[in-house]
Parts: structure tokens; sequence; C-alpha cells
């Protein structure tokens, strides 16, 4: 004959047990998948340096936002609270957009990026690893 205290263990155990398979089957089950998100930042990318860039940082486990507004500024690159910027030759050679580089770097360190990091093109396509080397030094 079965006693109260018997009935109240195996309900108990049983209860454990059911929970225990709900955890387990829920762990086991179907993730979010994460491609949708790096799809969508991807399709924000306005040059090839930006994308091989973005697609070298994800590669490496990275979390990578793209063309991130702060102010009236863009920034090309986001992880953490680091600004990247992919600078090709052509368009960011002159003095005067020197100068407005310059000033971007300074508003951003102002609205709270700790670091403005800037790559040229010929860096991320010719030196990729230590573009990453560097990037993964200030994180």
């Amino acid at each position: 004959m079965l006693t109260v205290h018997t009935m109240e263990y195996a309900i108990f155990f049983l209860l454990l047990t059911m929970g225990g398979l709900a955890f387990l089957f829920h762990e086991m089950g179907p993730k979010p998948d994460p491609v949708p998100a790096r799809i969508f930042e991807y399709k924000k990318l306005e040059s090839h340096i930006e994308r091989r860039l973005y697609s070298a940082l994800v590669n490496n486990g990275y979390k990578v936002r793209a063309q991130v507004q702060c102010g009236r500024y863009k920034i090309d690159l986001v992880i953490s609270d680091i600004a990247i910027e992919c600078d090709g030759k052509k368009y960011h050679s002159s003095p005067e957009r020197k100068a407005r580089d310059r000033r971007k770097s300074a508003y951003l360190r102002k609205n709270g990026y700790r670091k403005v990091m800037r790559f040229t093109g010929s860096e991320i396509v010719t030196k990729m690893p230590d573009v990453l080397r560097r990037i993964e030094k200030e994180l």
C-alpha cells in the first residue's frame, strides 16, 4: 500500500523529470537564424571595401552594424563602441575631405564612440589580417 509521502515523492519526481525533458526539448529545438540580420546589414553597405571588411569581421564572430547614423554623420561599420570608417583613396585624399574626416572623428568621439578607426581600401584589400588584428586590439 502506498503512503501519502510515497505518492508525493512520486509526483515530485515525475514533475521534475517532465521539467527537465521540457528544458532539453527547448534547447534542442530550432534556433532563430541570425543570417537575415546579417543580410539586412550587408545590404546597407555602400562600397566593395565596406562589404569586404564587414564580411571578414562577421566571419570572425563579430556582431557588426552597418551605416549607423550618429547626428548628421553615417558610420560605415560599428562594433560595440568602435566606429570603423572605410576610406577610398580617391574620395578621402583631398585636404577638404581630410578636414571633414577629422571633424567627423571628433564628433563621433564626443558622442560616445571610444575609438574611430580608419582603413584605406588598399589596406582592406591587401592587408586584411593586419586590419583585423588592429580592430581586435581595440576591442
